[in-house]
């Protein structure tokens, strides 16, 4: 009985579904537009659309490759939404690139929905505060994020190389992120 239970389990009912070439050159392209045209216009839609589609290709490329990594892009992008246009266009912008995408590759997991809810709740704390620096303010808020998501992805016993994989190397990308790119956007797309 248990043999056959682990053989169940451990069977794959979703296969990873690879996107042609030609249609990723194309997303390669629309980013390089869509980044034109978010910084000639300073428009907060073409902001939108340009995390958007930044955070899904890097979230699909990397669920693609058979190491167990991820830079995590949807936090910047989603807390980047958040401050210039609003907590509900952050959650709609967070949805795509992680559970679409998650469940498109067949990664769709239990740390995803951890992660997932807690960039909701970040997402809801920059989209409601307004003090201290941008920047500083969610560099702390990206690192209370990664100690909860690490004290409960330990909880729950995921295993250490992919919390090293997907939760630290996220940490990192995204303090580098914000402290790299945070004041510029924020220059672009604040209004008072």
């Amino acid at each position: 009985m248990r043999e056959a239970e682990i053989a169940k389990r451990s069977e794959k009912y979703v296969e990873r579904k690879p996107i042609k070439q030609s249609v990723l050159n194309m997303g390669y392209v629309i980013l390089a537009l869509l980044l034109v045209f978010t910084i000639l216009t300073k428009n907060s839609f073409f902001l939108f659309l340009f995390l958007t589609v930044f955070s899904t290709i890097v979230d699909y490329q990397t669920n693609m490759v058979a190491i167990r990594f991820n830079p995590q892009p949807e936090v910047f992008s989603s807390l980047m939404i958040a401050k210039f246009i609003g907590f509900p266009a952050a959650l709609i912008m967070l949805l795509i690139p992680t559970l679409f995408v998650d469940i498109y590759t067949a990664r769709l997991d239990k740390d995803t929905f951890i992660s997932t809810l807690l960039t909701v709740i970040i997402c809801y704390l920059m989209a409601s505060f307004n003090f201290f620096s941008f920047t500083i303010f969610a560099v702390i808020l990206v690192t209370i994020k990664f100690i909860a998501n690490l004290a409960l992805n330990l909880l729950l016993d995921i295993s250490l190389p992919e919390i090293l994989f997907e939760h630290v190397l996220g940490f990192i990308v995204n303090i580098i992120f914000f402290l790299a790119f945070g004041n510029f956007f924020y220059l672009l797309f604040y209004k008072v």
